[in-house]
């Protein structure tokens, strides 16, 4: 971590640098399993002594129920158990610099100054469902961006403060699944129905101190009207809600009265 205060006071205000790197193992995470796969694990055991071919640990039920006169398999019964792996490696970048710049304002206009960012850097995100499946590479897949950064920006001006906020993210694929399913990575046609190119988003804020106790603020989120690609294999529909904004370019405006 590198921080000036204490050590370099000519500098003005606070600047203050810190990066983390991170590795983390997630072990016997919850994974789901299909009928298909109960069958398979079931009546490929020995002795169909595998636990699929009994009772299932929450209902309590039959997980293979055959009609008991014609044998006819009537359901089979999906599940959950502990034995996937996720790993986790990256790095974090954050940055904060604070002023005060009440006795020395930028052109006797600006009196506070700050700023927040983070840019976080996935080098590596693989998932395996089970000990003998294959490792799963899943960076680069909408929730797994490689590189991310946001950052706000704050200028207080005597009662007067605008605030500028922005995030990235770079581009991605819905899923491999996805990709896979139309073709694979060598299929331009695949690429351009699952791929979400890079993405910016500006927010646009002020807030005004009015009469002592109100304070009368309003903005625009999403500046631009920036808008991500309709994909196949989204998680709602033809996109990613949770990630990206669907909504566009919007206005809004309020008070706030202290009693």
């Amino acid at each position: 971590v590198f921080d000036t205060e204490g050590t370099y006071d000519y500098f003005a205000g606070r600047l203050r640098i810190g990066a983390d790197a991170y590795r983390m193992i997630i072990d016997d995470y919850i994974v789901s399993v299909d009928a298909s796969r109960v069958l398979a694990d079931c009546y490929n055991s020995e002795g169909l002594d595998h636990s699929f071919c009994g009772r299932s640990a929450s209902t309590r039920d039959l997980m293979i129920r055959r009609d008991r006169s014609t044998g006819r398999l009537m359901s089979v019964e999906s599940t959950y158990i502990n034995q996937g792996r996720e790993t986790l490696e990256g790095v974090d970048v954050d940055v904060q610099y604070v002023a005060d710049l009440r006795d020395n304002g930028i052109f006797g206009l600006i009196d506070e100054l700050s700023f927040v960012g983070r840019y976080t850097l996935n080098h590596r995100v693989d998932w395996q469902p089970s000990p003998d499946s294959k490792v799963i590479d899943f960076l680069g897949t909408a929730k797994f961006p490689r590189h991310k950064f946001q950052f706000g920006l704050s200028i207080g001006m005597g009662d007067v403060t605008v605030d500028w906020d922005t995030r990235f993210r770079s581009s991605v694929v819905s899923s491999y699944e996805a990709l896979q399913a139309l073709g694979g990575a060598d299929s331009v046609l695949a690429m351009n129905r699952v791929n979400i190119g890079s993405i910016w988003y500006h927010d646009l804020s002020a807030r005004v101190r009015i009469h002592g106790n109100s304070t009368l603020y309003g903005g625009v989120r999403n500046l631009f009207d920036a808008m991500p690609k309709r994909i196949f294999g989204g998680s709602v529909g033809d996109t990613f809600p949770e990630y990206y904004d669907i909504v566009g370019r919007r206005f809004y405006m309020g008070v706030v009265i202290d009693f």
